[in-house]
């Protein structure tokens, strides 16, 4: 399935091998009027839910909902980093909450998230958890703005729901004409990063880039869960 919002696009669809659709997404920008009138730029998001914990859609449902109390509560929280570090921790602290499965010390509920907000003078501000990603491209060039949080066993070891949480933070400058890609780890497992943005700038419009995208995923052997977000910087 495909939305298109604003500057923005996204795709999804779930894993042929997935009962559920754990993945969830945000596109916080500028034609939604709540994200107009806090005059605080836009937030997009992919989280994914880790598929072994019971409630892996649902951690992943909880922090993109947060999200939304950036905007919705303008008049109390300031437009910062810190703002929003301190609202993923309060997904997190209610995530982990839900405690473990029993007889063992894996959490209830658990997920990746990749974060980005863009502020109005084109800083991108990244807040990255476990095997999500972002990509800039530019000039037909991708550049990884995330890393993978996983183990040398290839297990995830940083996640919405674990008790000692570490978002990585990265901010980047962005020009116009650059493009930002968030993808969930069915694609990002599935092709390198130049292939990524190599299908990405091969078509004109954002729609025919995701489901390009998402063809060649398949075609690569994901079974997974897939969602990519799509944003144009463009001078509107």
């Amino acid at each position: 399935m495909i939305e298109e919002r604003g500057n923005a696009a996204v795709i999804w669809q779930q894993g042929p091998r997935h009962k559920f659709y754990e993945d969830r997404y945000r596109l916080l920008c500028r034609p939604i009027s709540l994200v107009e009138l806090a005059e605080r730029g836009e937030i997009f998001a992919v989280c994914d839910g880790v598929g072994s914990a019971p409630r892996g859609r649902d951690a992943a449902q909880e922090v993109c909902d947060v999200l939304v109390k950036f905007y919705k509560n303008a008049a109390e929280l300031s437009p910062t980093a810190e703002t929003l570090i301190s609202l993923l921790d309060q997904a997190n602290s209610l995530i982990h909450a839900w405690g473990f499965i029993e007889g063992t010390d894996r959490s209830q509920g658990a997920c990746a998230a990749t974060i980005v907000w863009i502020t109005d003078n084109l800083m991108a501000n990244v807040f990255h958890v476990g095997d999500t990603a972002a990509l800039l491209i530019r000039n037909g060039t991708a550049q990884a703005l995330t890393s993978t949080h996983h183990d040398a066993a290839g297990h995830l070891v940083n996640y919405f729901g674990r008790s000692s949480l570490q978002i990585e933070i990265k901010s980047v400058q962005l020009d116009i004409g650059d493009r930002l890609l968030l993808l969930s780890d069915g694609i990002s497992k599935s092709l390198y990063n130049q292939r990524i943005a190599a299908i990405v700038e091969s078509h004109s419009r954002r729609s025919a880039s995701l489901e390009a995208l998402l063809s060649a995923a398949r075609t690569a052997g994901s079974g997974d869960d897939i969602t990519a977000v799509l944003v144009d910087l463009e001078e509107s």
